[in-house]
Parts: C-alpha cells; sequence; structure tokens
C-alpha cells in the first residue's frame, strides 16, 4: 500500500511475504514483492510428494514403484503400485512403502496392496497375513473347482469353500 511519511513523499511499503508451502504443494519461483505472484500455486503431481511448510522449490519422489495423489503431503501417502505389494509389516510409514512384485497366486492390479491385503487368487493359500509364502492349493485344477476360493481375508479359515479348513483347505 501506499502511505505519506509526513513529508509530503509517497512511499512504497509491503507487508512482510510468508513465503512458507502447504503441505503438498511447492513453488516454481521464488516471487518478488514487486512483481505479481502466486505463492506455492505447483501442486505436486502424483507420484511425488512434500512434506512441510517450506520454500521448496521442487517435490520429493515416492520410493521405487510407488504413487501418490497430486498434493500429497507426506512419504506416507506414497503407496506402491499396480503388480506390487508393500511388504513392509511396521506400523510406521515415516520411510514409505517398501514395494516388491507381487508374488505369483496374488492379485496386486490394484494399487496400496500391502502385504496385509494381499488378495489371493483361488487355487492359493498362505497361512497368515503376515507372510509373502502364497503357495498353489492341492486340490487346484482349475479355479472353478479348487476349495481355495482365494480374496482377501482376516482369518485364515476364510480362505477355504464350505465345508472345508485346514492348511490348504
Amino acid at each position: 500500500h501506499v502511505d505519506n511519511d509526513g513529508s509530503g513523499a509517497l512511499i512504497e511499503s509491503f507487508a512482510p511475504i510468508d513465503w512458507s508451502c502447504q503441505p503438498g504443494a511447492w513453488m516454481e519461483t521464488v516471487g518478488s514483492t514487486k512483481q505479481n505472484f502466486e505463492t506455492c500455486a505447483q501442486i505436486c503431481e502424483a507420484g511425488y510428494y512434500h512434506v512441510g511448510t517450506d520454500t521448496a522449490l521442487y517435490c520429493d519422489v515416492c520410493p521405487t514403484d510407488a504413487t501418490s495423489n497430486a498434493g500429497a503431503a507426506s512419504i506416507s501417502e506414497c503407496v506402491c503400485e499396480s503388480g506390487f505389494f508393500d511388504w513392509n509389516l511396521e506400523l510406521d510409514l515415516s520411510n514409505g512403502p517398501l514395494c516388491a512384485a507381487c508374488p505369483l497366486g496374488a492379485n496386486c492390479d490394484v494399487a496400496g496392496s500391502t502385504v496385509r491385503t494381499l488378495r489371493l487368487l483361488a487355487g492359493y493359500y498362505r497361512q497368515s497375513t503376515n507372510t509373502t509364502d502364497v503357495r498353489q492349493c492341492l486340490d487346484h485344477h482349475s479355479n472353478e473347482t479348487t476349495g481355495c476360493v482365494g480374496g482377501v481375508w482376516t482369518d485364515p479359515a476364510d480362505q477355504c469353500a464350505d465345508g472345508l479348513a485346514g492348511v490348504f483347505c
């Protein structure tokens, strides 16, 4: 705004500029007090994130084989891409996902699969949600005739067809 300092001279004064960015955003170039600019108008693209409110001129990339939604504000928002799963059993996601190729017998078609949420194909079995040891069921001749129904489950008994139980159903 323009002020009069009492001498009759006009003085331009500017309010301090807040150079901080919202999490998930970044600033393409540092603006000038005499130019028109939009602070932090750039949102991190999918596959990237920006933590904090510093004046970053870039976004950080998600770990290998991981992605995120646009505007991600933390590495914990990065998830494994389709075809991969996060084999990290820890609940602390501060280092991001540890992505590995989807094991044979599992379906990781949806981004964000984890070791605990691995969707098994019909005809495959695993002993717990904490293991990546996926085995073909002994009766697997086709997906229609197997006692191992596949899917996502929390109780190992749920991966067997009705009337069947135990390892490999």
